[in-house]
């Protein structure tokens, strides 16, 4: 018996806390001598844990064969690191006694030491945070910048695609073993980041996703990112708990400003206002952290030239650009700000539309491109 096997025999224990595990090298010299004394020390081990979680380990150390776990991970192809190797410990310190004992994964495990950027949001998401978490996505992964976030639904899906679409490398964290993918909708995008990326967890791959497991997926993301970006988010978002916990770490919190009277913006504009976070308004915010200069390509180039042409547009143009620039709005709303007829707002937003300058959404609402 090795003391990995002992590590991967404690995963199974996935409810336990990571921080009880470790207070076994309080009792005994290592993993294997507490392996070796489960049934003797009891006493010494209702220390550490509570009755229930005893009578747990105890089920599980007459019921496994450690042969078996190790070589299921083979057939399936999964790797794993402990807190001992070097790629994993660096990223983790953050965590302390939080810090899991065991990482599975599929992929390149050298990217959790590359140069990242956590991308979280809300699951429900309005078109505004979806072109803001694309734009960042597209521009953060075009300077080598690994994204990394939870594999949800919503912006963290949005934010894994991108990266992808852009030969971009991104990590996603699972709130569960990789027997169970979740959403199972999710499970295309899984493969393809398992094959161009990184796909890790800490929990043994049979264990199912449970609700408790999501926040310790999310310390998780905010502990191996350099920094956190909030695309969009709700008051009662997941994403924020991942800010949390990255400012406990120290991790420098970034969140993109949404419309005011948008449910799905509270949550970033709760963190913005209360000077939790940096304020960011383009890629670049992020981008320079790194040390990164601008990168002089065909996309920075046609940016450019399409922000000229902005500068030839006619006053009522450049007013409805200036509302867009804010918050997606009714036609309505437009023509009462602006102060003119439908029939002529709806003709310049037509122009601008076959212009590229603005895109009409459902309900008549319109967007800037």
């Amino acid at each position: 018996m090795t003391e990995n096997e002992v590590l991967l025999f404690l995963s199974l224990l996935y409810d336990v806390a990571p921080s009880k595990k470790f207070k076994i090298l309080g009792e005994f010299d290592c993993f294997r001598d507490f392996y070796n004394n489960i049934e003797k020390e009891k006493n010494k081990l209702l220390n550490i844990f509570t009755e229930r979680e005893y009578l747990k380990i105890f089920f599980h150390y007459n019921k496994i064969n450690l042969y078996k776990i190790e070589s299921y991970l083979s057939d399936k192809k999964i790797k794993y690191v402990t807190y001992k190797d070097g790629v994993y410990y660096d990223k983790f310190t953050c965590l302390e006694e939080d810090m899991p004992l065991i990482i599975f994964y599929k992929g390149d495990i050298s990217l959790i030491n590359s140069k990242s950027v956590g991308i979280v949001g809300a699951r429900r998401y309005t078109y505004y945070g979806e072109k803001t978490t694309l734009n960042y996505a597209k521009e953060l992964s075009s300077y080598g910048i690994t994204v990394i976030s939870g594999m949800a639904e919503g912006i963290d899906s949005i934010a894994h695609k991108e990266t992808l679409k852009n030969s971009g490398k991104t990590v996603a964290v699972l709130a569960g073993g990789f027997d169970y993918i979740y959403p199972e909708s999710n499970y295309g995008l899984y493969k393809e980041i398992s094959d161009k990326g990184l796909v890790l967890t800490e929990f043994y791959p049979t264990v199912k996703p449970k609700p408790f497991m999501f926040p310790r997926r999310n310390r998780i993301i905010a502990a191996i990112s350099d920094c956190i970006l909030v695309t969009e988010a709700g008051q009662r978002s997941g994403s924020l708990i991942t800010a949390s916990l990255g400012i406990d770490y120290g991790k420098d919190i970034y969140a993109v400003c949404g419309n005011i009277d948008s449910k799905e913006s509270q949550g970033t504009n709760s963190l913005i206002k209360s000077n939790a976070c940096f304020l960011t308004t383009e890629p670049f915010d992020i981008i320079q952290k790194f040390g990164l200069q601008p990168l002089i390509d065909k996309n920075l180039q046609n940016n450019a030239l399409q922000s000229e042409r902005i500068y030839d547009i006619d006053s009522i143009e450049k007013s409805i650009i200036d509302i867009l620039k804010f918050k997606d709005a009714h036609i309505d709303e437009i023509a009462e700000e602006l102060k003119i007829e439908i029939k002529t707002l709806l003709e310049k937003l037509m122009l601008m539309e076959l212009n590229g300058l603005v895109k009409k959404l459902r309900g008549n609402y319109f967007t800037i491109k």
